[in-house]
């Protein structure tokens, strides 16, 4: 018994001096956004974290919610990741809520800020982007058989024709996983 013991702690110190040990990578994504702000890391802490309330205090006070970690993740695919869809759907929803904007005294679409045309570009991103396998929101909504939150996107116009890595689409992802009512919302929208 005291041989093998041996073994292994010689085996581990091997791997350890070769630096072999460091090749293997961590068991969670690293949540640190390139050039973000101290408070987009912490959206992304806490959609990791499952620390949803924090989430979405922290929406609601302005915080962009397409920042992307290294890897590409944002906050939405993290909560849908951790197996909350009806916190996905509630994020969307907030998102979207501090998209209207107040045209009560404009005249016409060109009177419409430029503050506010961003956030609907930050939007956008949040909900089409893509991570660095090329998976969007909807495609782990499909993968998981979230119907909710694939028909909360598909109205919120995403991309359903998006391929991943592998070159699959949501629908695609959807049909493998055995999804047949996602299959079926996402071909009503396909071209």
């Amino acid at each position: 018994m005291r041989a093998i013991s041996a073994w292994i702690l010689l085996v581990a110190l091997f791997f350890t001096a070769s630096g072999a040990a460091q090749a293997v990578p961590p068991a969670q994504p690293v949540i640190s956004a390139m050039g973000a702000s101290a408070a987009d890391n912490a959206l992304l802490k806490a959609a990791q974290n499952s620390k949803f309330d924090d989430v979405m205090k922290l929406v609601r006070s302005g915080m962009d919610p397409s920042v992307q970690d290294i890897l590409g993740k944002n906050a939405l695919m993290l909560i849908l990741e951790s197996g909350h869809p009806d916190v996905a759907v509630s994020f969307i929803k907030e998102v979207k809520a501090k998209l209207k904007p107040d045209t009560s005294s404009s005249e016409s679409l060109r009177e419409i800020p430029l503050d506010f045309i961003f956030a609907v570009e930050r939007k956008n991103q949040a909900l089409q982007a893509a991570d660095s396998q090329g998976r969007t929101a909807l495609m782990i909504a499909a993968a998981n058989g979230y119907a909710d939150v694939v028909r909360l996107l598909v109205s919120e116009g995403v991309s359903v024709d998006a391929r991943n890595s592998e070159g699959l689409t949501a629908a695609m992802i959807a049909e493998k996983a055995g999804h047949s009512e996602i299959v079926e919302i996402l071909s009503k929208k396909a071209p």
